[in-house]
């Protein structure tokens, strides 16, 4: 599984125990394109991603129809692990105006392509 380059685990209940499992496992590291819509998700599942080892080489990140919420969010803007991150979709994620604001302190958000909230 180490060449593995696209995952979409979509609806699939992983929770955010499967997320940090994954961020976790060293067979990711070559990993660019990551989906997790629908997995019933929390801010929690968005900080294991922000420190994980093995996914700092996505390109892509999906987390729709989750639950990450304002602090979620922070954790994915305010992290390192995404230098080459273009495309991050989070709509549906209970996110409000005062997280939105936050996104002026993120490293990677002006290197993104496409965004949606």
């Amino acid at each position: 599984m180490r060449n593995l380059v696209h995952l979409n685990l979509s609806r699939n209940d992983i929770g955010d125990k499967g997320v940090l499992e994954l961020a976790e496992a060293s067979y990711m590291s070559n990993l660019t394109v990551l989906h997790l819509d629908d997995n019933n998700l929390t801010e929690a599942a968005a900080q294991y991603l922000s420190v994980g080892k093995f996914i700092v080489n996505l390109k892509q990140l999906t987390l729709s129809n989750n639950k990450i919420g304002n602090n979620g969010f922070r954790f994915l803007l305010l992290s390192s692990n995404f230098p080459n991150l273009k495309k991050l979709l989070l709509n549906y994620n209970e996110i409000s105006e005062e997280g939105v604001l936050s996104m002026t302190q993120s490293s990677f958000f002006g290197n993104l392509d496409y965004f949606d909230i």
